[in-house]
């Protein structure tokens, strides 16, 4: 127990055997690094076997190279266009996190998210995230909002929301243009600390949005419990709404009560001319994905924006996006 939670901790163990595995010290080090990736791949404990190390190994990420990562400026933004369904206008952008590293390439925040979360540089990764992406939305202009995404572990901060309005306005930002996108999964705690918080946030003006609706953590109390102006619903969900009647069903019925909420309902994933027509026509407000662009670097956004025309879906083939 530590602060009143109970944390459960695991190990993983890689050994080797001398003289099989090495005739020296340095060669058995080597041999039992080998295994205990393995190790930490598959679980619990192993011995080094030849074939280990014939295949190769990946080791796995760090807490210092992530640091490194923050503070090399290997970690960036992308920028993903939400679209006006109604006008098919931009109304904004969302904030997507990279990690380009040196000899690994792309890192897919996949991987490395739950780095930053377990080890707590989530802190310092989401404040540089809020920062840059109001600094973006600052040289743009003010029609649009800038969307980022917030973890469960960033709502735990009891200064979380101090912290963000700080860097909202260091960017000298109106509060109005930030959204923090809130994933379904981070409110199942009924964290009454995290609620607070997102509850400061939206009392300054920044606006909320419930993110991945649909996808698996639903509970139709977030609608009464949280200050909300957006539902995200998840991307395959989307996908499967204009062939099939179970997911068509969950979607209008969410573009539904959004209304009597005075919410506007986000398609997320949307690729085909097909799923975009469909959601216009079923009373979804907004839509992201690649039928309208790929996430793309600040620097192609002002090209994009200038580039862009509500004409250019009903020109475009399936699932071919402005790339920019």
């Amino acid at each position: 127990m530590l602060e009143g939670h109970a944390v459960q901790g695991a190990a993983s163990v890689g050994g080797a055997l001398s003289p099989r595995d090495g005739g020296d010290q340095r060669a058995l080090f080597k041999s039992a690094d080998v295994a205990l990736y393995r190790a930490k791949q598959q679980g619990g404990w192993r011995l080094f076997e030849r074939m280990d190390d014939l295949e190769p190994v990946e080791t796995p990420l760090s807490e210092p190279q992530l640091r490194l990562a923050l503070f090399h400026g290997q970690l960036s933004l992308v920028y993903q266009p939400i679209l006006n369904v109604t006008t098919g206008e931009i109304a904004g952008f969302e904030a997507l996190l990279r990690w380009s590293h040196p000899t690994r390439g792309q890192i897919p925040p996949a991987i490395f998210i739950p780095l930053a979360e377990e080890t707590g540089l989530i802190h310092e990764i989401g404040l540089f995230v809020v920062e840059s992406a109001c600094a973006a939305a600052a040289r743009l202009s003010d029609r649009f909002r800038i969307c980022v995404n917030v973890s469960t572990i960033q709502l735990s901060r009891p200064d979380f929301a101090e912290r963000l309005l700080e860097a909202v306005a260091r960017a000298q930002l109106p509060p109005g243009r930030l959204e923090i996108e809130i994933a379904e999964k981070a409110m199942l705690r009924d964290d009454l600390a995290a609620e607070e918080e997102v509850r400061k946030i939206s009392r300054a003006g920044v606006s909320v949005s419930l993110d991945d609706f649909g996808s698996g953590y639903a509970s139709l109390s977030h609608f009464c419990k949280l200050p909300l102006n957006r539902v995200k619903i998840d991307g395959p969900l989307v996908r499967e709404a204009p062939a099939r009647r179970e997911c068509a069903a969950i979607v209008t019925g969410v573009a539904r009560m959004a209304r009597g909420f005075r919410m506007i309902v986000v398609a997320e994933g949307v690729e085909t001319q097909e799923q975009f027509e469909w959601l216009r026509e079923n009373g979804v407000g907004e839509a992201q994905g690649y039928l309208i662009a790929a996430p793309m670097p600040f620097d192609r956004l002002e090209a994009f924006i200038a580039a862009w025309s509500p004409a250019y879906l009903r020109r475009a083939p399936a699932a071919k996006a402005l790339q920019a």
